[in-house]
């Protein structure tokens, strides 16, 4: 198995070509993908807290800061709000030379559609320095009275030091003794060392009954180191006449304090007099919290509370006692005021909206004092923002940008709140995205029985979201069947009718709706699928008017032809003869046959002549409307007597009083009706 050499050129040149079109598919971004940069990475998380104390001079300390966006985000930190470093691929900053670059550092993410901001952290380096004052006091007491000394020309300490006391030879001892606080000594929140009263051994340093000298130490706890200072020498004196006396209240925690909300409260009351008196508490007006929130300590002079509510606010009693005097006790109120940094109630979130509409942010916060709200637009304050579209409330909580636009609106807004005990920084983008739009919308279709149904849509959306196409049936998502109902391959839906039994019938005469879905909601386009019976008896549809329209129309021409003929009825009925041929049969009589005989078969019936109308009446009284009813007149009086009550005739006419005049010579009669002798149906 051999290698052919003359391949390898043409192989790495092929292998390189690969690569290099691989990279530059990694750095190309679609332009229309565009996201503005949001913080993922805070400062303070690697840290939990914003104050970062270091305690040597040449160690670094990292800063992390991470960012997302569209395109990618390069990072700009700045110290004390000047830049001091632009940053590509990672946001992490290495600060070096810690003493001489203490302060503010805040990291700002940006890229062509916003800038995002970091919280700022603050870089301090811990110390301590020497007391500022050297001298060493001496003081000098009788046995059994009260002693005070004061921690004088105390360091300046980062952290904030702790003040103890301790005993030594002499200056430079390494191994003084410190003093522990009991029921007679204790420390105040100054520093002095209280005795509440002195005695012989105070003067001792050990069992040698050598004298010593009191130092006040101020200790950091983050540097683990001390410095001593304010030295007293100390004499007490023999006194053979020292008695007890009363408690005394000889120093308290300054009334008002302020306790903040989460943290913990401490206040105290030192007492003098001898016997060592006895501390109590009590809140006036209220009871204390009780146990495990509230703590007793130092021989009862220190109240702790922890964590501190609102409900803490208060006025709290200390009361003083050692039994002498009839047990007087001395008492002392300090009021305490509960206040809260600022914190987030509603912190402003990232949000994507479609062009033409608006975006609202919402910043709320808590606190006591009520914190102040600022707003900036990329890291700038949003007061320097000459646009009309921008809008913040009357209360600063809502910022609200209208009529947005892709083109010009893509941002990063940022929310401040912040009261003397602290702040809060809040951080979001603004991505405004192309809307949905339809660019095909389903039409009403008419059912064919022998052709399936289509429904076609197609929509657009921003090229950043997913869209999906959803069908529903009368407002109902519909359960797709393959051989009946489905969405294909282009997202129509189709309509199986023509493999059907019923021909698509149970599917007609509903809605049908086209529902693009994406993240920022629906979009929906409707059409209908009606029907109507086909030849055949088979449902086809129709694109006209609804078959309701139809029924009702048809139903009213009916109720309008119905009348009409009712009308016509009424009318040919109106004034017809009584029903004498009928009564005459009934009798045994023929009037046909009758009239034929005595010669009047020339007379026109009533039913020959529908049209006409006979004007005859039973009564003799009653005059002729026309020539030919005055014709009737040359048979005579008629004699009623000779009629039935319905008309029938019962006996012989009139006779003549008139001779008929022949009015032509062909033996025809005039147009003027004459009654004939023989028996006839005669009309009212």
């Amino acid at each position: 198995m051999g290698c052919n050499l003359c391949n390898t050129p043409v192989q790495f040149a092929t292998l390189f070509l690969a690569l290099l079109v691989l990279a530059q598919t990694q750095d190309t971004v679609d332009p229309s993908l565009r996201r503005p940069p949001s913080i993922e990475v805070q400062p303070t998380e690697k840290w939990g807290q914003k104050h970062i104390y270091t305690y040597s001079q040449n160690l670094q300390i990292e800063l992390p800061c991470s960012a997302s966006g569209t395109p990618k985000p390069e990072y700009i930190w700045k110290k004390d709000g000047v830049e001091i470093a632009r940053l590509k691929d990672d946001g992490k900053y290495l600060v070096t030379q810690l003493r001489e670059n203490n302060g503010r550092y805040q990291c700002f993410a940006e890229n062509l559609y916003g800038t995002a901001l970091s919280d700022s952290i603050e870089l301090v380096v811990a110390d301590i320095g020497p007391f500022s004052d050297d001298q060493t006091i001496r003081k000098t007491v009788k046995e059994g009275e009260p002693l005070k000394l004061h921690c004088n020309g105390l360091p300046a300490s980062v952290p904030d030091p702790k003040i103890t006391w301790a005993v030594s030879k002499e200056r430079g001892d390494t191994s003084p003794i410190t003093i522990q606080v009991d029921n007679r000594l204790s420390i105040d929140d100054e520093g002095a060392l209280h005795f509440a009263y002195t005695t012989m051994s105070d003067n001792k340093f050990n069992d040698q009954m050598e004298r010593g000298l009191y130092t006040c130490n101020a200790y950091n706890g983050f540097l683990l180191a001390s410095y001593g200072g304010s030295f007293h020498e100390l004499t007490v004196n023999i006194n053979a006449a020292a008695v007890d006396t009363p408690a005394k209240m000889e120093w308290s925690t300054p009334s008002p304090v302020t306790a903040l909300v989460t943290k913990e409260l401490v206040i105290k009351c030192i007492c003098i007099g001898k016997p060592s008196p006895s501390v109590s508490w009590e809140r006036v007006g209220s009871r204390l919290p009780g146990a495990p929130r509230q703590l007793v300590r130092d021989s009862g002079r220190e109240l702790v509370i922890s964590p501190v509510q609102d409900d803490d606010e208060g006025e709290y009693r200390c009361r003083c006692t050692n039994g002498v005097n009839g047990g007087s006790a001395q008492e002392r109120t300090i009021m305490v005021n509960v206040e809260s940094a600022a914190q987030w109630v509603i912190q402003p979130l990232n949000k994507n909206a479609t062009e033409a509409k608006a975006a609202s942010f919402i910043c709320r916060g808590s606190g006591e004092p009520v914190p102040t709200i600022q707003w900036l637009k990329n890291g700038q304050p949003i007061e320097a923002i000459n646009d009309k579209r921008v809008t913040v409330s009357p209360d600063g909580t809502n910022l609200t940008i209208a009529d947005l636009k892709k083109a010009t609106d893509l941002m990063v807004v940022q929310c401040n709140i912040s009261n003397i005990h602290g702040y809060a920084f809040g951080d979001a983008y603004l991505n405004v995205l192309e809307p949905t739009v339809f660019v095909l919308q389903p039409t009403n279709v008419q059912l064919d029985p022998e052709t399936d149904v289509i429904f076609k849509c197609q929509a657009k959306t921003d090229p950043s979201l997913r869209i999906t196409i959803d069908w529903l049936r009368d407002g109902e998502l519909i359960v797709y069947k393959q051989d009946q109902i489905f969405k294909n391959d282009e997202n129509s839906l189709v309509i199986m009718t023509s493999q059907m039994d019923d021909k698509g019938a149970k599917y007609a005469d509903s809605t049908y709706t086209c529902q693009a879905q994406t993240a920022m909601g629906a979009e929906q386009a409707n059409a209908r699928l009606e029907s109507i019976i086909g030849p055949g008896g088979v449902t086809g549809a129709s694109t006209g008017f609804p078959w309701y329209i139809i029924v009702i129309v048809a139903v009213i021409l009916l109720i309008i032809i119905i009348f009409l003929i009712c009308c016509c009825c009424l009318r040919n009925n109106k004034g017809d003869s009584y029903p004498v041929d009928r009564n005459e049969r009934k009798a045994g009589h023929d009037p046909e046959k009758e009239m034929a005989d005595s010669g009047f078969h020339d007379y026109t019936r009533p039913e020959d002549q529908p049209g006409a109308r006979s004007r005859a009446s039973i009564s003799s009284s009653i005059k002729y409307d026309s020539e030919e009813d005055e014709e009737l007149d040359q048979y005579g009086d008629i004699d009623t007597g000779k009629f039935n009550e319905d008309g029938s005739f019962i006996g012989l006419y009139g006779q003549d009083k008139k001779k008929k005049k022949r009015r032509d010579d062909d033996n025809t009669y005039d147009n003027s009706v004459m009654l004939p002798p023989a028996p006839a149906d005669t009309t009212v």
